[in-house]
C-alpha cells in the first residue's frame, strides 16, 4: 500500500536521499577506475544521464545499468570533450596566476581579457553536460551550444549558480556530505536547470515557426 501524507513525503525524501548517494558513489568509484584523467568526464556524463532522466519523469530507471551502459557508450566522445575543456582550464589558470604577478599595463589587459575568457568558460562548464546528454552533436558544437544557452539565459544562469554556491557552502561546512551528494546534488540540480532552458529554446522555435508562414503570406 503506498504512504499518503507527511509518511508518505518522508519515505519520498530518502528514497531520493538514498538514489542520490548511490549515483555519487558509483560516479566516484567510475572516476577512480578510470584513473580520475580517464574517468572523471565518462563517469560524469553518465551521472547527468541519470540525472536527465530523473528530470524527464523516468524516477524508476535502473541506475547501476544505466550508469554503466552510459559510461561505456560516452567514453570516447565525452574523454575529447573533457580534454579540451580541461586544457584550456589549465591554461586560464596559468595564464591568471601569471598576469596577476605584475602591474604593467600590459599584463592588466592581459589578465582583463582572461577573466572575461574565464567567464565564457564557466557559462560553458555549467552547461556542457546537460548539453552532452541532451544533444546529439560534434565535439566543438557541444561547446558552442552550451555557451550559447548560457549566454541566451544570463539571470537564470546566474541563478544556477548561486545554487551551487549554497551547496558548496553546505559541502564545506559538513565535508562528510561530499562523498554521497557531492556530484549528484550538482548533476540533478544542473540538468533541472539546463532543461528549463531547453524548453524555452524550443518554444520560442516553436513560435517562430508558427509566425514564419503567416509572415509570408502577409508579404
Amino acid at each position: 500500500m503506498e504512504l499518503s501524507g507527511f509518511y508518505g513525503l518522508i519515505y519520498k525524501v530518502c528514497v531520493w536521499i538514498m538514489r542520490l548517494a548511490y549515483v555519487n558513489i558509483l560516479w566516484i568509484v567510475f572516476t577512480l577506475l578510470g584513473l580520475v584523467i580517464f574517468g572523471l568526464g565518462p563517469a560524469t556524463s553518465a551521472m547527468f544521464s541519470i540525472s536527465r532522466k530523473w528530470i524527464m519523469g523516468e524516477e524508476s530507471v535502473p541506475i547501476f545499468r544505466t550508469f554503466l551502459a552510459q559510461f561505456r557508450a560516452d567514453f570516447r566522445k565525452i574523454f575529447y570533450v573533457s580534454a579540451i575543456l580541461f586544457s584550456v582550464g589549465t591554461l586560464l589558470v596559468a595564464n591568471l596566476m601569471f598576469f596577476t604577478k605584475g602591474d604593467v599595463l600590459l599584463l592588466q589587459i592581459a589578465k582583463v581579457l582572461t577573466v572575461n575568457v574565464a567567464i565564457v568558460y564557466g557559462i560553458i562548464l555549467i552547461y556542457i553536460f546537460p548539453v552532452f546528454c541532451h544533444f546529439e552533436l560534434k565535439t566543438l558544437q557541444y561547446l558552442k551550444q552550451s555557451f550559447f544557452i548560457g549566454f541566451l539565459h544570463p539571470a537564470f544562469t546566474l541563478f544556477l549558480v548561486l545554487g551551487m554556491l549554497g551547496m558548496g557552502f553546505v559541502f564545506l561546512k559538513i565535508p562528510g556530505l561530499m562523498v554521497f551528494f557531492s556530484g549528484s546534488s550538482f548533476s540533478l540540480w544542473l540538468t533541472w536547470g539546463a532543461h528549463k532552458s531547453f524548453r524555452k529554446l524550443e518554444s520560442k522555435k516553436d513560435r517562430l515557426r508558427v509566425a514564419a508562414p503567416s509572415n509570408r503570406t502577409a508579404s
